[in-house]
Protein backbone atom coordinates (compact mmCIF):
# COMPACT_ATOMS: atom_id res chain seq x y z
CA UNK A 1 0.00 0.00 0.00
CA UNK A 2 1.06 3.34 -1.03
CA UNK A 3 0.70 7.18 0.40
CA UNK A 4 -1.47 8.30 -1.90
CA UNK A 5 -4.09 10.04 -0.72
CA UNK A 6 -7.05 11.24 -2.96
CA UNK A 7 -8.73 14.51 -1.98
CA UNK A 8 -12.03 13.37 -0.47
CA UNK A 9 -14.62 15.80 -2.04
CA UNK A 10 -13.10 15.23 -5.60
CA UNK A 11 -13.29 11.62 -6.28
CA UNK A 12 -10.57 10.56 -8.49
CA UNK A 13 -11.51 8.76 -11.84
CA UNK A 14 -13.12 11.51 -13.76
CA UNK A 15 -10.45 11.91 -15.93
CA UNK A 16 -10.02 8.37 -17.28
CA UNK A 17 -12.14 6.07 -19.71
CA UNK A 18 -15.31 5.19 -17.85
CA UNK A 19 -15.80 1.60 -19.05
CA UNK A 20 -19.38 0.91 -18.28
CA UNK A 21 -19.11 -2.42 -17.50
CA UNK A 22 -21.96 -5.37 -16.97
CA UNK A 23 -23.34 -5.72 -13.94
CA UNK A 24 -26.69 -7.78 -14.48
CA UNK A 25 -24.05 -10.32 -16.04
CA UNK A 26 -21.84 -10.29 -13.60
CA UNK A 27 -24.41 -10.90 -11.15
CA UNK A 28 -25.89 -13.64 -12.57
CA UNK A 29 -22.63 -15.07 -12.59
CA UNK A 30 -22.34 -14.16 -8.16
CA UNK A 31 -25.85 -16.01 -7.58
CA UNK A 32 -24.89 -19.01 -9.49
CA UNK A 33 -21.76 -19.24 -8.00
CA UNK A 34 -22.97 -18.62 -4.49
CA UNK A 35 -26.02 -20.93 -4.92
CA UNK A 36 -23.41 -23.37 -5.89
CA UNK A 37 -21.21 -23.29 -2.87
CA UNK A 38 -24.66 -23.06 -0.95
CA UNK A 39 -25.31 -26.49 -2.70
CA UNK A 40 -22.03 -28.23 -1.81
CA UNK A 41 -22.12 -27.41 1.58
CA UNK A 42 -25.57 -28.90 1.91
CA UNK A 43 -24.18 -32.36 0.29
CA UNK A 44 -20.73 -32.58 2.78
CA UNK A 45 -20.88 -35.24 5.17
CA UNK A 46 -24.02 -35.21 7.25
CA UNK A 47 -23.71 -34.57 11.22
CA UNK A 48 -24.69 -36.62 14.10
CA UNK A 49 -28.00 -35.52 14.11
CA UNK A 50 -28.86 -32.40 16.75
CA UNK A 51 -30.21 -34.74 20.12
CA UNK A 52 -26.60 -36.38 19.74
CA UNK A 53 -24.66 -33.21 19.48
CA UNK A 54 -26.61 -31.68 22.34
CA UNK A 55 -25.82 -34.70 24.49
CA UNK A 56 -22.14 -34.10 23.44
CA UNK A 57 -22.64 -30.72 24.22
CA UNK A 58 -24.11 -31.38 27.81
CA UNK A 59 -21.41 -33.74 28.13
CA UNK A 60 -18.64 -31.02 26.88
CA UNK A 61 -20.54 -28.65 29.22
CA UNK A 62 -20.18 -30.75 32.27
CA UNK A 63 -16.31 -31.54 31.97
CA UNK A 64 -15.98 -27.89 31.26
CA UNK A 65 -17.43 -26.93 34.58
CA UNK A 66 -15.99 -29.68 36.19
CA UNK A 67 -12.28 -28.54 34.99
CA UNK A 68 -13.20 -25.08 36.33
CA UNK A 69 -14.07 -26.31 39.73
CA UNK A 70 -10.54 -28.52 40.03
CA UNK A 71 -8.72 -25.45 38.65
CA UNK A 72 -10.69 -23.18 41.06
CA UNK A 73 -11.01 -25.77 44.10
CA UNK A 74 -9.32 -23.26 46.37
CA UNK A 75 -11.31 -20.20 46.74
CA UNK A 76 -14.64 -22.64 47.68
CA UNK A 77 -15.12 -24.27 51.15
CA UNK A 78 -15.77 -28.00 51.19
CA UNK A 79 -19.32 -27.15 51.91
CA UNK A 80 -19.41 -24.83 48.62
CA UNK A 81 -17.76 -27.65 46.60
CA UNK A 82 -20.73 -29.88 47.90
CA UNK A 83 -23.20 -27.69 46.66
CA UNK A 84 -21.56 -27.42 42.96
CA UNK A 85 -21.25 -31.25 42.90
CA UNK A 86 -24.78 -31.58 43.89
CA UNK A 87 -25.87 -29.60 41.11
CA UNK A 88 -24.30 -32.32 38.56
CA UNK A 89 -25.18 -35.26 40.67
CA UNK A 90 -28.74 -35.78 38.96
CA UNK A 91 -29.77 -36.78 35.58
CA UNK A 92 -28.53 -40.07 33.76
CA UNK A 93 -26.61 -42.82 35.75
CA UNK A 94 -23.21 -41.99 33.82
CA UNK A 95 -23.71 -38.20 34.54
CA UNK A 96 -24.48 -39.32 38.15
CA UNK A 97 -21.20 -41.25 38.09
CA UNK A 98 -19.25 -38.35 36.65
CA UNK A 99 -19.96 -36.60 39.47
CA UNK A 100 -18.84 -39.22 42.34
CA UNK A 101 -15.94 -39.13 40.29
CA UNK A 102 -15.45 -35.27 40.82
CA UNK A 103 -16.37 -35.69 44.85
CA UNK A 104 -13.65 -38.33 45.24
CA UNK A 105 -11.00 -35.44 43.43
CA UNK A 106 -12.38 -32.16 45.35
CA UNK A 107 -13.86 -34.13 48.68
CA UNK A 108 -11.81 -37.19 49.07
CA UNK A 109 -12.49 -40.73 48.33
CA UNK A 110 -15.39 -41.84 51.11
CA UNK A 111 -17.20 -38.71 49.32
CA UNK A 112 -17.15 -40.91 45.90
CA UNK A 113 -18.31 -43.76 48.03
CA UNK A 114 -21.28 -42.38 49.70
CA UNK A 115 -22.27 -41.13 46.03
CA UNK A 116 -22.07 -44.78 44.92
CA UNK A 117 -23.61 -46.04 47.41
CA UNK A 118 -26.71 -43.87 46.70
CA UNK A 119 -26.35 -44.64 42.92
CA UNK A 120 -26.69 -48.43 43.99
CA UNK A 121 -29.62 -47.64 46.06
CA UNK A 122 -31.20 -45.70 43.40
CA UNK A 123 -30.89 -48.96 40.95
CA UNK A 124 -32.54 -51.32 43.59
CA UNK A 125 -35.76 -49.28 43.83
CA UNK A 126 -35.78 -49.61 40.20
CA UNK A 127 -35.22 -44.90 40.19
CA UNK A 128 -32.72 -45.82 37.81
CA UNK A 129 -31.90 -48.71 35.20
CA UNK A 130 -28.63 -48.61 34.27
CA UNK A 131 -27.09 -50.34 31.13
CA UNK A 132 -24.52 -52.96 31.90
CA UNK A 133 -21.65 -50.97 30.16
CA UNK A 134 -22.97 -48.11 33.20
CA UNK A 135 -22.93 -50.90 36.00
CA UNK A 136 -19.96 -52.38 35.46
CA UNK A 137 -18.11 -48.21 35.34
CA UNK A 138 -20.09 -48.10 38.57
CA UNK A 139 -18.26 -51.28 39.82
CA UNK A 140 -14.58 -50.16 38.58
CA UNK A 141 -15.18 -47.24 40.28
CA UNK A 142 -16.14 -48.62 43.70
CA UNK A 143 -12.98 -50.54 43.47
CA UNK A 144 -10.56 -47.84 43.35
CA UNK A 145 -12.37 -45.46 45.41
CA UNK A 146 -12.11 -48.68 48.25
CA UNK A 147 -8.39 -48.96 47.11
CA UNK A 148 -7.82 -45.17 47.82
CA UNK A 149 -9.83 -44.79 51.25
CA UNK A 150 -7.58 -47.15 52.83
CA UNK A 151 -4.56 -45.08 51.32
CA UNK A 152 -3.56 -47.45 48.60
CA UNK A 153 -2.84 -45.50 45.30
CA UNK A 154 -0.87 -48.18 43.99
CA UNK A 155 -0.97 -48.66 40.01
CA UNK A 156 -2.37 -51.96 40.39
CA UNK A 157 -5.88 -51.64 41.72
CA UNK A 158 -7.57 -52.18 38.09
CA UNK A 159 -5.92 -53.95 35.14
CA UNK A 160 -4.89 -52.08 32.25
CA UNK A 161 -8.16 -53.61 30.08
CA UNK A 162 -10.30 -51.89 33.34
CA UNK A 163 -8.49 -48.91 33.23
CA UNK A 164 -9.31 -48.33 29.30
CA UNK A 165 -12.56 -49.24 29.55
CA UNK A 166 -13.22 -46.48 32.62
CA UNK A 167 -11.51 -43.95 30.04
CA UNK A 168 -13.45 -45.15 27.62
CA UNK A 169 -16.83 -44.66 29.57
CA UNK A 170 -16.28 -41.62 31.34
CA UNK A 171 -13.69 -39.35 28.97
CA UNK A 172 -11.86 -36.98 30.99
CA UNK A 173 -13.84 -37.62 34.49
CA UNK A 174 -12.52 -41.77 34.00
CA UNK A 175 -8.86 -40.11 33.28
CA UNK A 176 -9.40 -38.20 36.71
CA UNK A 177 -10.41 -40.80 38.73
CA UNK A 178 -7.30 -43.08 37.43
CA UNK A 179 -4.97 -39.98 38.69
CA UNK A 180 -5.76 -38.92 41.99
CA UNK A 181 -3.54 -36.23 43.56
CA UNK A 182 -1.61 -38.85 45.83
CA UNK A 183 -1.06 -41.57 42.94
CA UNK A 184 2.22 -42.59 41.81
CA UNK A 185 1.90 -40.93 38.21
CA UNK A 186 2.44 -37.28 38.61
CA UNK A 187 3.23 -36.82 35.31
CA UNK A 188 -0.05 -38.09 33.99
CA UNK A 189 -1.63 -35.96 36.44
CA UNK A 190 -0.30 -32.83 35.88
CA UNK A 191 -1.36 -32.74 32.16
CA UNK A 192 -4.68 -33.98 33.13
CA UNK A 193 -5.37 -30.96 35.27
CA UNK A 194 -3.71 -28.51 32.62
CA UNK A 195 -6.30 -27.85 30.76
CA UNK A 196 -8.50 -26.91 34.49
CA UNK A 197 -5.99 -23.80 34.77
CA UNK A 198 -6.37 -23.18 30.70
CA UNK A 199 -10.19 -22.95 31.80
CA UNK A 200 -9.99 -20.68 34.46
CA UNK A 201 -7.69 -18.30 32.08
CA UNK A 202 -10.34 -18.37 29.62
CA UNK A 203 -13.02 -17.77 32.12
CA UNK A 204 -11.35 -14.52 32.91
CA UNK A 205 -10.75 -14.01 29.33
CA UNK A 206 -14.59 -14.60 28.90
CA UNK A 207 -15.79 -11.92 31.30
CA UNK A 208 -12.83 -9.56 30.23
CA UNK A 209 -15.00 -10.27 27.25
CA UNK A 210 -18.37 -9.75 28.43
CA UNK A 211 -16.78 -6.40 29.82
CA UNK A 212 -15.92 -5.65 25.79
CA UNK A 213 -19.54 -6.31 24.26
CA UNK A 214 -21.06 -3.65 26.66
CA UNK A 215 -18.48 -1.41 25.80
CA UNK A 216 -18.38 -2.70 22.21
CA UNK A 217 -22.43 -2.16 22.21
CA UNK A 218 -21.94 1.85 23.58
CA UNK A 219 -19.44 2.51 21.07
CA UNK A 220 -21.45 0.86 18.32
CA UNK A 221 -24.64 3.46 18.99
CA UNK A 222 -21.98 6.36 19.23
CA UNK A 223 -20.29 5.58 15.93
CA UNK A 224 -23.52 4.55 14.11
CA UNK A 225 -25.42 7.78 15.41
CA UNK A 226 -22.16 9.80 14.26
CA UNK A 227 -22.19 8.32 10.57
CA UNK A 228 -25.42 8.98 10.17
CA UNK A 229 -25.80 12.34 11.61
CA UNK A 230 -23.10 13.30 9.50
CA UNK A 231 -21.16 14.55 12.70
CA UNK A 232 -18.17 11.85 12.01
CA UNK A 233 -15.82 12.41 8.61
CA UNK A 234 -16.59 9.28 6.64
CA UNK A 235 -13.40 7.08 4.96
CA UNK A 236 -15.68 5.79 1.96
CA UNK A 237 -16.15 8.54 -0.75
CA UNK A 238 -18.66 7.35 -3.31
CA UNK A 239 -18.08 8.76 -7.23
CA UNK A 240 -16.42 5.98 -8.59
CA UNK A 241 -17.15 5.78 -12.41
CA UNK A 242 -16.63 2.00 -12.24
CA UNK A 243 -19.12 0.28 -9.77
CA UNK A 244 -20.37 -2.18 -12.74
CA UNK A 245 -16.16 -3.35 -13.61
CA UNK A 246 -15.64 -4.02 -9.95
CA UNK A 247 -19.05 -6.39 -10.01
CA UNK A 248 -17.00 -8.10 -13.07
CA UNK A 249 -14.12 -8.61 -10.91
CA UNK A 250 -15.83 -10.08 -7.83
CA UNK A 251 -17.59 -12.37 -10.08
CA UNK A 252 -14.14 -13.70 -11.58
CA UNK A 253 -12.37 -13.26 -8.56
CA UNK A 254 -15.71 -15.98 -6.99
CA UNK A 255 -15.12 -18.47 -10.12
CA UNK A 256 -11.39 -18.22 -9.08
CA UNK A 257 -11.66 -18.88 -5.76
CA UNK A 258 -13.92 -21.85 -5.38
CA UNK A 259 -11.98 -22.98 -8.73
CA UNK A 260 -8.78 -23.02 -6.89
CA UNK A 261 -10.49 -24.40 -3.68
CA UNK A 262 -11.39 -27.50 -5.04
CA UNK A 263 -8.11 -27.70 -7.18
CA UNK A 264 -6.50 -27.39 -3.57
CA UNK A 265 -8.74 -30.27 -2.11
CA UNK A 266 -6.92 -32.55 -4.78
CA UNK A 267 -3.30 -31.70 -4.50
CA UNK A 268 -1.67 -34.04 -1.91
CA UNK A 269 -0.14 -31.21 0.43
CA UNK A 270 0.21 -33.75 3.28
CA UNK A 271 1.34 -31.65 7.04
CA UNK A 272 1.01 -28.73 4.50
CA UNK A 273 -2.50 -29.07 3.31
CA UNK A 274 -3.34 -25.83 5.11
CA UNK A 275 -0.62 -23.73 3.50
CA UNK A 276 -0.97 -24.88 -0.21
CA UNK A 277 -5.02 -23.76 0.27
CA UNK A 278 -3.77 -20.62 2.01
CA UNK A 279 -1.20 -19.38 -1.26
CA UNK A 280 -4.35 -20.61 -3.36
CA UNK A 281 -6.38 -18.42 -2.19
CA UNK A 282 -3.74 -15.34 -2.52
CA UNK A 283 -3.41 -16.83 -6.09
CA UNK A 284 -7.11 -15.66 -6.64
CA UNK A 285 -6.10 -11.81 -6.22
CA UNK A 286 -4.91 -12.17 -9.56
CA UNK A 287 -8.42 -11.06 -10.94
CA UNK A 288 -7.73 -7.40 -9.59
CA UNK A 289 -5.90 -7.35 -12.99
CA UNK A 290 -9.66 -7.47 -14.31
CA UNK A 291 -10.15 -3.74 -14.17
CA UNK A 292 -6.57 -2.84 -14.96
CA UNK A 293 -7.42 -5.12 -18.04
CA UNK A 294 -10.64 -2.82 -18.39
CA UNK A 295 -8.68 0.33 -18.53
CA UNK A 296 -8.72 1.67 -15.13
CA UNK A 297 -5.45 3.01 -13.43
CA UNK A 298 -3.96 1.27 -10.88
CA UNK A 299 -3.10 3.95 -8.37
CA UNK A 300 -7.84 4.72 -9.03
CA UNK A 301 -8.28 0.87 -8.26
CA UNK A 302 -6.14 1.10 -5.53
CA UNK A 303 -7.99 3.71 -3.74
CA UNK A 304 -11.67 2.63 -4.93
CA UNK A 305 -11.27 -0.62 -2.90
CA UNK A 306 -9.00 0.82 -0.36
CA UNK A 307 -6.12 -0.70 -0.67
CA UNK A 308 -4.01 2.43 0.60
CA UNK A 309 -2.22 4.20 4.26
CA UNK A 310 -5.61 6.06 5.05
CA UNK A 311 -4.26 8.02 8.18
CA UNK A 312 -1.60 6.17 9.15
CA UNK A 313 -1.22 1.85 9.44
CA UNK A 314 -0.80 2.93 13.20
CA UNK A 315 -4.29 5.22 13.28
CA UNK A 316 -5.88 2.32 10.91
CA UNK A 317 -4.53 -0.65 12.98
CA UNK A 318 -5.97 0.70 16.24
CA UNK A 319 -9.09 1.70 14.41
CA UNK A 320 -9.53 -2.19 13.15
CA UNK A 321 -9.40 -2.85 16.77
CA UNK A 322 -12.08 -0.23 18.26
CA UNK A 323 -14.31 -1.76 15.16
CA UNK A 324 -13.64 -5.37 16.28
CA UNK A 325 -14.72 -4.52 19.84
CA UNK A 326 -17.87 -2.99 18.34
CA UNK A 327 -18.76 -5.95 15.91
CA UNK A 328 -18.48 -7.90 19.27
CA UNK A 329 -22.62 -6.37 20.55
CA UNK A 330 -23.30 -7.70 16.68
CA UNK A 331 -21.41 -11.09 17.06
CA UNK A 332 -23.77 -12.22 19.95
CA UNK A 333 -26.88 -10.96 18.23
CA UNK A 334 -26.25 -13.15 15.87
CA UNK A 335 -25.58 -15.95 17.92
CA UNK A 336 -28.37 -15.81 19.80
CA UNK A 337 -30.19 -15.82 16.57
CA UNK A 338 -28.19 -19.13 15.73
CA UNK A 339 -29.22 -20.48 19.40
CA UNK A 340 -32.72 -19.82 18.45
CA UNK A 341 -32.27 -21.41 15.21
CA UNK A 342 -30.69 -24.72 16.67
CA UNK A 343 -33.37 -25.01 19.39
CA UNK A 344 -36.04 -25.10 16.47
CA UNK A 345 -34.21 -27.76 14.62
CA UNK A 346 -33.87 -30.10 17.30
CA UNK A 347 -35.85 -33.03 16.90
CA UNK A 348 -36.00 -32.50 13.29
CA UNK A 349 -33.24 -34.60 12.82
CA UNK A 350 -31.30 -31.69 11.65
CA UNK A 351 -27.51 -31.09 11.59
CA UNK A 352 -26.46 -29.82 14.95
CA UNK A 353 -23.70 -26.82 15.71
CA UNK A 354 -22.17 -25.14 12.85
CA UNK A 355 -18.52 -25.64 12.93
CA UNK A 356 -16.01 -24.50 10.19
CA UNK A 357 -13.98 -27.66 8.58
CA UNK A 358 -10.81 -26.11 9.12
CA UNK A 359 -11.76 -26.78 13.09
CA UNK A 360 -11.11 -31.01 12.60
CA UNK A 361 -7.60 -30.34 11.84
CA UNK A 362 -6.79 -28.77 14.86
CA UNK A 363 -4.45 -30.64 16.77
CA UNK A 364 -1.18 -30.65 18.98
CA UNK A 365 1.34 -30.57 15.69
CA UNK A 366 3.13 -26.77 15.87
CA UNK A 367 3.34 -26.86 12.49
CA UNK A 368 -0.29 -27.63 11.59
CA UNK A 369 -1.11 -25.33 14.35
CA UNK A 370 0.92 -22.00 12.99
CA UNK A 371 -0.90 -23.14 9.76
CA UNK A 372 -4.14 -22.44 11.08
CA UNK A 373 -3.12 -19.02 12.44
CA UNK A 374 -1.55 -18.12 9.06
CA UNK A 375 -4.39 -18.92 7.28
CA UNK A 376 -6.49 -17.49 9.76
CA UNK A 377 -5.02 -14.37 10.76
CA UNK A 378 -3.31 -13.28 7.45
CA UNK A 379 -4.47 -14.53 3.66
CA UNK A 380 -8.32 -15.30 4.88
CA UNK A 381 -8.53 -11.50 6.04
CA UNK A 382 -6.07 -9.96 3.08
CA UNK A 383 -8.28 -12.03 0.38
CA UNK A 384 -12.03 -11.70 1.71
CA UNK A 385 -11.28 -8.29 2.65
CA UNK A 386 -9.63 -6.90 -0.34
CA UNK A 387 -12.54 -8.52 -1.87
CA UNK A 388 -15.84 -8.52 -0.21
CA UNK A 389 -15.29 -4.92 1.89
CA UNK A 390 -13.17 -3.58 -0.72
CA UNK A 391 -14.37 -4.90 -4.22
CA UNK A 392 -17.68 -5.95 -3.89
CA UNK A 393 -18.70 -3.25 -1.29
CA UNK A 394 -17.40 -0.20 -3.74
CA UNK A 395 -20.18 -2.13 -6.56
CA UNK A 396 -22.95 -1.59 -4.16
CA UNK A 397 -22.29 1.59 -3.16
CA UNK A 398 -21.98 2.78 -6.21
CA UNK A 399 -24.93 1.23 -7.29
CA UNK A 400 -27.26 2.27 -4.65
CA UNK A 401 -25.59 5.74 -4.13
CA UNK A 402 -28.39 7.85 -5.47
CA UNK A 403 -30.91 6.39 -2.69
CA UNK A 404 -29.09 8.41 0.16
CA UNK A 405 -26.53 7.24 2.13
CA UNK A 406 -28.73 5.68 5.04
CA UNK A 407 -30.38 3.31 2.42
CA UNK A 408 -27.74 3.21 0.19
CA UNK A 409 -25.15 1.58 3.56
CA UNK A 410 -27.84 -0.40 5.02
CA UNK A 411 -28.38 -2.01 1.89
CA UNK A 412 -24.92 -2.62 1.01
CA UNK A 413 -24.07 -3.68 3.83
CA UNK A 414 -26.69 -5.92 4.02
CA UNK A 415 -26.15 -7.76 1.26
CA UNK A 416 -22.55 -7.31 1.01
CA UNK A 417 -22.44 -9.43 4.54
CA UNK A 418 -24.99 -11.72 3.56
CA UNK A 419 -22.98 -13.31 0.98
CA UNK A 420 -20.21 -13.08 2.38
CA UNK A 421 -21.75 -15.09 5.33
CA UNK A 422 -23.20 -17.46 3.11
CA UNK A 423 -20.32 -19.16 0.98
CA UNK A 424 -18.29 -19.72 4.56
CA UNK A 425 -18.94 -23.45 5.43
CA UNK A 426 -20.02 -23.46 8.76
CA UNK A 427 -23.50 -23.74 6.66
CA UNK A 428 -26.88 -21.29 6.65
CA UNK A 429 -27.26 -21.89 9.73
CA UNK A 430 -24.09 -19.62 10.78
CA UNK A 431 -25.55 -16.87 8.59
CA UNK A 432 -26.45 -14.74 11.60
CA UNK A 433 -23.34 -14.99 13.51
CA UNK A 434 -21.49 -14.49 10.68
CA UNK A 435 -23.12 -11.39 9.16
CA UNK A 436 -22.80 -9.78 12.59
CA UNK A 437 -19.57 -10.02 12.41
CA UNK A 438 -19.06 -8.69 9.09
CA UNK A 439 -20.93 -6.05 9.62
CA UNK A 440 -18.64 -4.49 12.36
CA UNK A 441 -16.13 -5.13 9.46
CA UNK A 442 -17.97 -3.19 7.43
CA UNK A 443 -18.49 -0.34 9.60
CA UNK A 444 -14.68 0.39 9.53
CA UNK A 445 -14.88 0.07 5.75
CA UNK A 446 -17.31 2.89 5.75
CA UNK A 447 -15.64 4.90 8.78
CA UNK A 448 -12.23 4.61 7.79
CA UNK A 449 -12.18 3.99 3.90
CA UNK A 450 -8.58 1.73 4.17
CA UNK A 451 -9.31 -1.98 3.88
CA UNK A 452 -6.37 -1.79 6.71
CA UNK A 453 -8.64 -1.37 10.18
CA UNK A 454 -10.72 -4.24 8.64
CA UNK A 455 -8.55 -6.81 7.93
CA UNK A 456 -6.85 -5.97 11.46
CA UNK A 457 -10.72 -6.58 12.72
CA UNK A 458 -11.11 -9.67 10.86
CA UNK A 459 -7.57 -11.09 11.49
CA UNK A 460 -8.14 -10.53 15.09
CA UNK A 461 -11.43 -11.88 15.22
CA UNK A 462 -10.25 -15.31 13.90
CA UNK A 463 -6.75 -15.38 15.54
CA UNK A 464 -8.84 -15.24 19.02
CA UNK A 465 -11.31 -18.14 18.03
CA UNK A 466 -8.00 -20.15 16.96
CA UNK A 467 -6.34 -19.42 20.42
CA UNK A 468 -9.40 -20.07 21.91
CA UNK A 469 -9.67 -23.52 20.01
CA UNK A 470 -5.91 -24.06 20.50
CA UNK A 471 -6.55 -24.05 24.99
CA UNK A 472 -10.12 -25.86 24.98
CA UNK A 473 -8.98 -28.66 22.45
CA UNK A 474 -5.40 -29.16 23.80
CA UNK A 475 -4.77 -32.41 26.14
Amino acid sequence: MSDMQYPEDQPPGEEFPQPRGHPLLAWCVILAIVTLVVFLQQRRPAKAPATESAERLQRTGRESEAKLLVGIRDLFSQSQLRQQIDAIDHGPYRQRLEAAVLAGELLGPKEALDRLAQLRKAEETNELAPSDEERALGKLLHRLYTAYSEGNYADNVLSDEEKDELREGLGWFGKLALAPAKGPDQEARAALVAPARRLLILLIIGLTLLGLVVLGFVGLVVLLVLLFNGGLRRGFVPGSAYGGVYAETFAIWLVLFVGLLLLGALIPGGRFSLLVSALLSLVSLAALAWPVWRGVPWDQVRHDIGLYRGRGPVREAASGIACYVVSLPLLVAGLIVVLVLLGLQQGRGEPGLPSHPIAGMVSDDWLVRLQVLLAATVTAPLVEETMFRGVFYRHLREATRGWGFAVSFLVSGLVNTFLFAAVHPQGLVAVPVLMGLSLGFTLAREWRGSLISCMVAHGLSNGLVMLFAFSTLGS
